[in-house]
């Protein structure tokens, strides 16, 4: 009996801090310059205290210069590049987060084009698999940008943050 109650407590649990990371996640606008708390520029040390865990040690300067981290149960399907130390870009490929203006993983083509107007441009994916397209927007500092990329029809994933690294096609590859 004892057993059961410290199972359905533990779900309980696991439900309730869900319920929280949604609530959260619909709360959270992506802007160019971050998603919550996290913030473009941020060191490694603060990106912890962001998301409230420490981050993978790395293994060798090498991994140091450029590399994907997820961003954990608070931003599911989420991930969070850092260039040199510092975050650089932000990575959302699951449905849950929106942007400023209210484009999330899954929405049309066509309707994150007309959402954007003029301020974004349409090209071919670099993998140029089917229709692939990657719609870019750029601050008009030109220091931030957001990517989205498409199957030709949806939004598959977008990513934002400085404009360098928005134009790293495959991440820290």
């Amino acid at each position: 009996m004892k057993r059961n109650l410290l199972v359905a407590g533990l779900c309980a649990g696991l439900v309730a801090a869900a319920a929280v990371a949604t609530a959260q996640a619909a709360e959270w606008r992506a802007t160019m310059a971050g998603l919550g708390p996290i913030r473009v520029g941020m060191s490694v040390a603060q990106l912890e205290r962001a998301l409230g865990t420490r981050l993978p040690e790395t293994q060798d300067e090498s991994e140091d210069a450029c590399r994907q981290v997820e961003a954990g149960a608070r931003f599911p399907g989420t991930s969070v590049m850092l260039v040199d130390g510092r975050v650089a870009r932000i990575d959302v490929s699951e449905r849950g987060f929106f942007t400023l203006s209210g484009a999330a993983v899954g929405d049309t083509q066509a309707s994150v084009l007309k959402r954007y107007g003029r301020r974004i441009s349409a090209q071919t994916h670099i993998d140029g698999v089917d229709d692939s397209q990657v719609l870019t927007m750029f601050s008009s500092d030109r220091r931030l940008g957001i990517r989205f990329e498409t199957d030709g029809e949806r939004v598959t994933s977008y990513y934002f943050g400085n404009a360098r690294a928005v134009q790293f096609p495959e991440g820290c590859l």
